[in-house]
């Protein structure tokens, strides 16, 4: 199964940048319905250490209720998020394979990690319980846990269906990269999530701290949205619909996987 490790410094990093960002079927492209609003979200990751640098970067394009993650520059690592089908594809364009993941097999691990770590008493320090705080007004939200805690600045959505659909995709992006590194404490980024979803509100900035013994690492998301997709979006969109068809079906194990990128 998995077992629940203390965080070394390492372990941290590569956690807080996978909670920073998000991961990354197509079918024909339909058009934008108040159900499944279009939205693009660029995503920028910062490490915030003595000489700020950008260590990550994102486009997602949500279409039709699916959304598309990927990875930036070099587009060679891609997330397909189908929640309405309950699965999530992941996309290697350098070898031309492809691997799915069911949802259902997240949502499983999640439950499952949650009850072993309150079974050997190490909740506290995953933060299982955490609850976030918020204050509308000023629009920062937060949530943490002893050695570890995010800052949320936020933007109110134009369209609460906004809010709904990209706090969700960080949340499975955020189960997708527990799954696949099983360090770390990511009830806390969905605690965070979930407050987001509730207020309406789309992030501009997080900040992620996490302190392990006297280290102290940060680092920093800046999230970008347009509500519109640009006839360069969709034409990416039906690239990567066609790679769903074309690329090789493998089993997770063979698949080298990619990250998602969002600091949430």
């Amino acid at each position: 199964m998995f077992a629940i490790k203390p965080m070394h410094r390492n372990a941290a990093m590569v956690l807080m940048f996978a909670c920073l960002s998000g991961l990354l079927l197509a079918g024909p492209l339909a058009a934008q319905s108040s159900e499944h609003p279009t939205l693009r979200a660029e995503t920028q990751i910062y490490s915030d250490g003595r000489k700020p640098s950008l260590v990550g970067e994102t486009l997602t394009l949500f279409d039709a209720g699916v959304a598309y993650d990927v990875q930036l520059p070099a587009k060679s690592q891609i997330t397909v998020f189908d929640i309405p089908r309950s699965k999530i594809v992941l996309i290697d364009t350098t070898t031309q394979r492809r691997t799915t993941i069911n949802c259902d097999e997240l949502v499983r691990y999640m439950t499952a990690l949650r009850q072993q770590a309150q079974e050997t008493g190490k909740a506290a320090a995953i933060g299982v319980s955490t609850q976030p705080i918020g204050d509308p007004q000023s629009g920062v939200f937060q949530a943490g846990f002893p050695g570890f805690l995010y800052t949320a600045e936020t933007q109110p959505a134009a369209q609460p269906q906004l809010s709904q659909i990209y706090n969700e995709f960080t949340g499975w992006a955020t189960r997708l990269n527990m799954y696949q590194n099983p360090r770390g404490a990511p009830f806390a980024r969905l605690a965070l999530n979930e407050q987001m979803s509730e207020s309406n509100v789309l992030p501009s900035k997080i900040t992620v701290r996490a302190t392990v013994g006297d280290q102290t690492e940060t680092l920093r998301s800046e999230h970008q949205f347009s509500p519109m997709l640009s006839v360069q979006d969709r034409a990416l969109i039906s690239q990567i619909g066609g790679m769903l068809v074309s690329f090789q079906d493998v089993p997770a194990e063979q698949f080298r996987t990619p990250r998602v990128a969002q600091n949430e």
